[in-house]
């Protein structure tokens, strides 16, 4: 991946080179000229050969040479990132990164829970970072966004919005039971609005968020406590119901009597488009990859594999069993990517699925059968699991999850795929890479969101044992 400076280094060389092109196009004009005369013919030749005087032309550095330090290797940690490629984030208690975004400064923004799992009331945080992995002391307070109420609160997704507000979508506790929230922040870290959905009939978890960048607004997705339906609502820019979407702007999914939401997006034509699971036979042990979307008026759009949702089992291999999701991504023709885990009998593979745009089937330009398992990323045979996906510009398919260590732990591992679902050899030599003990904990290592910056390096943030909690982080991949 190349960096700014290389492009302005050959900008400057190409701007010399054509100076230097102008001034032997002059010399040849003149030449001819003096063709009837007899002279002339050595100036022509020695202007085409890009001499001037009988002196080689050294405008243009040697092809394929760039200036120093400005070509970085793929598919490792990137040394301008405090050093290191990595920050860690460790405060008293647990810090979890569960979203990350870039705004129009640059800035990497991660939105996340704070203390959640020690029996301490829990708060949803924001974490503001300069380029070079400081944070941004000027963001909220040193860098850092706290929700601090008496309630329990968890941040669960995070994104910047195209009006350049920070969203973070999660749950809040009300009066005894948790439900969907949103909160808005502008981009000194000062809190604009937050909300919660407290219309639900029952205890709802609140999960991954999405921008409408078609008809404006945010959609959420969730679950009823414990998992008995999938919840997709819709609010506006000002975190108002969206009474077009389904008659009150939240709807629970009750065709399958066991599901829930885990992310969604909004797809190019405004449509939600959620990922997540769901049990047919209403068995807490046997899950399948459930995948839905729903037109802008809240009702399940059946051009998508007839039902309005698509469901899978048995990728790697064992049927009835477990199969989840983790991340979700449109390519650039509108086609579907999720990334998961499926159960192999012994432990469980990571896998990616295609699936169509045009109909919600699966996509068998895609390795033949429309989905591809991954196993044994790791130091150690065990479990691979997709955990988030991004695709470039180029359809090209980034991967985060988690690989196993000789210790029996979670390393981080990322997979970078073409858009057949094969290994990219030059993403750190076979196509993969993974790092552990990220915290100093020796302890699992979890990947939870992935994005790219601009320069299309890779930020992955989530959560590292350091002995005692976790710590939240965020790897810069080049």
């Amino acid at each position: 991946m190349k960096r700014a400076g290389h492009y302005q280094i050959e900008s400057l060389a190409i701007a010399a080179h054509l100076k230097e092109l102008r001034a032997n196009l002059s010399l040849i004009l003149f030449a001819l000229l003096l063709l009837p005369f007899g002279v002339g013919c050595d100036l022509i030749d020695n202007a085409i050969k890009g001499e001037i005087g009988g002196k080689p032309s050294d405008s243009l550095p040697p092809n394929n040479t760039p200036a120093p330090g400005s070509e970085s290797e793929s598919g490792t940690l990137d040394p301008t990132f405090n050093s290191s490629g990595i920050v860690v984030y460790s405060g008293e208690y647990d810090s979890i990164g569960m979203g990350i975004g870039v705004d129009s400064s640059l800035r990497i923004l991660v939105g996340g829970a704070y203390g959640e799992s020690l029996g301490n009331a829990s708060s949803a945080q924001v974490w503001a970072y300069n380029q070079n992995g400081t944070l941004d002391s000027s963001f909220a307070s040193g860098g850092v966004f706290t929700e601090t109420v008496n309630n329990w609160v968890k941040g669960r997704d995070f994104l910047v919005d195209s009006l350049g507000k920070l969203v973070m979508g999660g749950n809040k506790e009300w009066g005894g039971t948790d439900d969907p929230t949103y909160w808005v922040l502008n981009a000194d870290g000062s809190l604009y609005t937050s909300i919660s959905n407290s219309n639900y009939a029952g205890e709802v978890q609140g999960a991954g968020i999405a921008e409408d960048k078609v008809n404006g607004g945010y959609y959420q997705t969730g679950f009823l406590y414990p998992h008995n339906s999938m919840t997709i609502s819709k609010k506006s820019y000002l975190l108002v119901n969206q009474t077009s979407f389904g008659g009150t702007g939240r709807i629970s999914f009750n065709s399958i009597p066991y599901s829930a939401g885990w992310r969604v997006k909004a797809d190019s034509n405004g449509k939600a488009v959620i990922i997540g699971e769901s049990s047919p036979t209403s068995s807490t042990s046997n899950y399948d990859l459930t995948v839905w979307r729903y037109n802008v008026n809240g009702t399940l759009d059946t051009s998508f594999n007839t039902l309005g949702y698509f469901t899978h089992d048995g990728a790697a291999g064992s049927l009835a069993s477990q199969e989840y999701a983790g991340g979700l991504a449109f390519d650039s023709l509108g086609d579907i990517f999720v990334t998961g885990a499926s159960y192999n009998g012994s432990d469980y593979d990571m896998v990616v699925w295609k699936i169509k745009e045009t109909d919600g089937s699966l996509d068998t330009s895609f390795n033949g059968s429309g989905y591809k398992v991954f196993k044994n990323v790791g130091a150690a045979v065990g479990n691979d699991k997709g955990k988030a996906i991004i695709i470039d510009s180029d359809d090209n398919i980034f991967i985060a999850g988690t690989g196993q260590d000789s210790g029996g732990f979670e390393d981080v591992c990322l997979w970078k795929l073409d858009r057949y679902g094969n290994l990219d050899t030059s993403f750190s030599t076979d196509g993969t890479y993974c790092v552990g003990n990220i915290a100093g904990g020796n302890g699992d290592d979890t990947p939870i969101a992935v994005t790219l910056d601009s320069m299309g390096k890779i930020l992955v943030t989530g959560n590292s044992f350091n002995g005692t909690t976790k710590d939240m982080f965020i790897l810069r991949i080049q």
